[in-house]
């Protein structure tokens, strides 16, 4: 991290810059590197493919492990943005940067305070994200269960039928079930992990 000073300012003010941060999708996938300035007004995110303006910052939130959830804007408009830091090293540098670059934010923006409609809506969107999640988890479990069973159901039916010819050539379809076994232990994890919790 570096700081900068904020244009049209008295000299002693700094903007915290960060260098080697993504622009990071709900599911935690990098979509743009770049830097970070944190405005008192906004964050400007310039990245290799975006440029992007975040007016109206309601404040930040970090959990370890999870990207860190820029709330922004108002009312209708109210939205969230993730960002992380890139850190190379022991897993513990990467968690030390990590929380460093929360508190240099959470300095700027403050803790998170929405309004009860404004958490409503805020859970909504989690809750519409979360079940997407689940979805494309139960998705690959079928995906996962037709591949291996397919793959097996093929490598005994032609196995079957070279024995009672006497002998000939059988498929052994390990492609099929290896990689139906992956992706139904993905969508397994997954539909863990975004499972409702029971109350």
């Amino acid at each position: 991290m570096s700081q900068i000073m904020k244009q049209g300012t008295e000299p002693t003010a700094v903007t915290p810059t960060f260098e080697k941060v993504a622009l990071v999708d709900h599911n935690g996938q990098p979509k743009d590197t770049g830097t970070l300035s944190a405005y008192p007004d906004r964050l400007e995110f310039d990245g290799k493919a975006f440029h992007v303006t975040i007016p109206s910052v309601r404040g930040v939130t970090f959990k370890a492990g999870t990207p860190i959830e820029v709330t922004h804007g108002t009312g209708d408009e109210l939205s969230t943005t993730h960002f992380t830091v890139l850190a190379v090293g022991l897993p513990r540098n990467v968690r030390r940067v990590r929380q460093e670059f929360y508190e240099a934010l959470r300095a700027v923006y403050g803790e998170t305070h929405l309004t009860g409609s404004d958490q409503e809506r805020t859970a909504a969107l989690e809750e519409t994200v979360r079940e997407a999640k689940l979805r494309s988890a139960r998705r690959s479990i079928w995906i996962g269960l037709a591949l291996s069973v397919g793959g097996l159901v093929l490598t005994i039916v032609t196995y079957a039928n070279a024995s009672d010819s006497g002998g000939g050539t059988y498929i052994i379809a390990y492609g099929p079930m290896l990689f139906g076994v992956l992706t139904l232990i993905t969508g397994l994890v997954g539909a863990s992990k975004y499972r409702r919790p029971t109350s």
